[in-house]
């Protein structure tokens, strides 16, 4: 009656409490069965999620950054060989086992380099950026490129009716949660159309454009569980935090 499925009844009164016992063990033995087995195919299930929603997030990070060297490769043929280089990196980076986990300073490198891209097109008098990470958590394993969509979200709406931007990325552990922070110093976004997205971020199907967020937000989920995921607000700008749980190498594999 208190959920306790590791009990078992000893009844040697008569042979028809015999009898009583074992069906209930053995209906406790099939239960237990059961539930190992639908634990499987959540966590299958899940995976496969995981999978698809990485996917999607290639394709929209190769078209945007693609998009970025279309507009370099007008002007200087040297600087857009650059941002090339940086972008395979980040593609081999990305292209094998896509839901391997990885330590947050290797991920760093790679937001680093799209930052990079950044500052190349638009130019290091309009658009900055700083990156601040706790060494306590330096090793600390996440998904792939999980910061990467929120980067590129700043980036996107952080310039619009602005002339310069500024990206600050930061690290930091809170009661055994990791809070990844992407914050821009842009004007933020209206009520309105935040109170939008954090009701679509509970959806189990994306249903505005910014599949970004949705995708970051699906994947955590998915692989942490309730609780962990995407958190939005305005400040001075528009901050962007991931929540997952603190995993050491080795942990959760």
């Amino acid at each position: 009656s208190s959920g306790n499925l590791d009990t078992n009844l000893e009844i040697n009164s008569s042979i028809e409490f015999e009898n009583i016992g074992k069906c209930f063990n053995e209906m406790l033995c099939n239960l237990k069965k059961h539930i190992k087995l639908n634990k499987e195919l959540v966590e299958e299930v899940a995976y496969e999620q995981v999978k698809q929603l990485t996917s999607q997030f290639k394709s929209h990070f190769l078209f945007n950054t693609l998009d970025n060297i279309r507009h370099i490769c007008r002007i200087s043929p040297d600087i857009t060989e650059q941002m090339v280089l940086a972008l395979s990196e980040i593609l081999r980076y990305n292209a094998s086992n896509q839901n391997k986990k990885v330590s947050i300073k290797e991920d760093l490198k790679y937001i680093k380099r799209y930052l990079e891209i950044m500052s190349i097109r638009y130019g290091e008098d309009i658009f900055t950026y700083d990156i601040d990470i706790a060494n306590e958590v330096e090793e600390c394993r996440i998904l792939k490129l999980l910061i990467q969509p929120l980067v590129e979200n700043a980036v996107k709406y952080g310039f619009a009716d602005n002339e310069s931007l500024h990206i600050s990325i930061k690290v930091e552990e809170k009661e055994n949660d990791i809070y990844l922070i992407c914050e821009d110093s842009g004007r933020g976004i209206k009520k309105e159309s935040l109170d939008s997205i954090l009701e679509n971020l509970s959806n189990t199907e994306n249903k505005i454009p910014h599949l970004g967020l949705y995708n970051v937000h699906r994947r955590v989920y998915l692989t942490y569980g309730e609780g962990y995921g995407v958190i939005l607000e305005n400040t001075s700008g528009f901050r962007a935090s991931i929540k997952i749980p603190f995993e050491a190498e080795g942990e959760n594999e």
